[in-house]
């Protein structure tokens, strides 16, 4: 069993990793029994803004291989976008409002980009990072999207605050080397040498074709 964010070159939507997550102060959920949209409530419309401003510095982290790429493309509800929506599986965040039985007490977001090259404690760190910044900073949430956002024009997607995150990991090393709120949550050292481990992989396997990368990766996760 492979858990490659990929296993064949002949389509399909391939393995995420993805982490769902909420936020509790005492016993009170911040995603839910809110006056914001959904239910959020103040804090939690920061926070989620947090995690959606934060999703183009962290797709490296989040899908840090070269064989991520093949999987984070549109219609492979990989969560390609950064942006988020109510149950909505293209968006970079897709916002679960609660599941039968459980209600508002399950109310949560799921961030789709991960897939399981990652390490999970870097991305738990960066995640949360994002989370206080949001909070910190106040951040404004975009107006959440409905459909799928490859659907929209480009006019749609700035009205949205949509952004397209990076399709190879040569532009998401590079996003996440300029991220000053990961760099502060992690320290320089740790930040670089991941850069430098990931960058190497990509002098290694960025030049082989998808057929040969799938090859000399799919069974080392």
């Amino acid at each position: 069993m492979s858990f490659a964010p990929v296993t064949t070159t002949e389509g399909g939507v391939g393995n995420g990793a993805h982490v769902h997550l909420s936020a509790w102060s005492d016993d009170t959920n911040a995603f839910a029994g809110g006056a914001g949209r959904f239910g959020l409530t103040e804090a939690g419309e920061q926070m989620v803004a947090g995690l959606c401003g934060g999703l183009v510095e962290s797709v490296g982290l989040l899908a840090p291989s070269v064989l991520s790429y093949q999987r984070l493309v549109p219609g492979h509800w990989s969560g390609a976008w950064g942006c988020w929506g109510l149950e909505n599986r293209e968006a970079g965040i897709r916002f679960v409002q609660g599941t039968a039985g459980h209600g508002a007490r399950a109310a949560n977001c799921e961030v789709k980009v991960v897939d399981a090259t990652a390490n999970p404690y870097l991305v738990v760190g960066a995640l949360l990072a994002w989370l206080q910044h949001g909070r910190s900073v106040e951040a404004a949430l975009p107006e959440p999207v409905a459909g799928d956002p490859a659907a929209l024009s480009d006019a749609e997607r700035a009205g949205c605050q949509v952004a397209t995150l990076p399709r190879d990991l040569g532009s998401a090393l590079d996003a996440l080397e300029s991220s000053t709120v990961l760099r502060e949550a992690f320290g320089a050292p740790l930040l670089d040498s991941f850069v430098a481990v990931r960058r190497h992989e990509l002098a290694t396997y960025g030049p082989l074709s998808n057929e040969e990368t799938g090859r000399e990766l799919r069974w080392r996760y």
